[in-house]
């Protein structure tokens, strides 16, 4: 779903490929903003490990490091990442909006270097 946008992804379709019944869904995210913010949090912890892990992988080689990290944002799916940056909601939920500063701080560290 990744290259859908996200007003053409219905929470039947997400709960399908989830494979777990509507109700399962609705029973762990109560609001579509529930899920978005569920889901952004994931995205910014799956990049803050990847960034960790380019920077202390910098010593070693870092244009090799840096272009592997680029590329794997690029197989995950960068259109998520951007989403979970620039969420219309994420000064709304103070834990993902340390979050976001957070990665956005980390990020900023591996391009400092």
């Amino acid at each position: 779903m990744r290259t859908t946008p996200e007003s053409s992804v219905t929470l039947e379709a997400v709960a399908a490929r989830a494979n777990v019944g509507i109700a399962t869904l609705y029973r762990n995210f109560r609001t579509r903003s529930d899920l978005d913010i569920a889901c952004g949090l994931r995205l910014l912890g799956i990049l803050g490990e990847q960034i960790e892990k380019t920077r202390s992988l910098f010593d070693v080689d870092p244009k090799t490091h840096w272009d592997h990290f680029v590329w794997g944002l690029l197989d995950y799916g960068v259109g998520p990442l951007v989403t979970a940056i620039t969420f219309d909601h994420w000064h709304d939920d103070p834990e993902l909006a340390a979050k976001r500063e957070e990665t956005i701080e980390a990020f900023q560290s591996v391009l400092a270097v």
